[in-house]
């Protein structure tokens, strides 16, 4: 995809690109999966206390 952002004040043509992938179906009990979020240890501000960096699924 090809575009000019209403901020752009040169003219210049930004450019993105995305990916869809198709899979098969996959029959799971939703007590098959579990999420847990972790954030980073150490100074960080503000930032670093509202920051999630890592998600694991399991």
């Amino acid at each position: 995809m090809q575009s000019i952002p209403p901020t752009e004040r040169r003219g210049r043509v930004h450019t993105s690109t995305i990916s869809v992938a198709k899979s098969p179906l996959l029959q799971r009990a939703d007590i098959d999966f579990g999420v847990g979020w972790f954030s980073g240890q150490g100074a960080g501000g503000q930032h670093g206390n509202e920051a999630s960096l890592l998600a694991i699924l399991k």
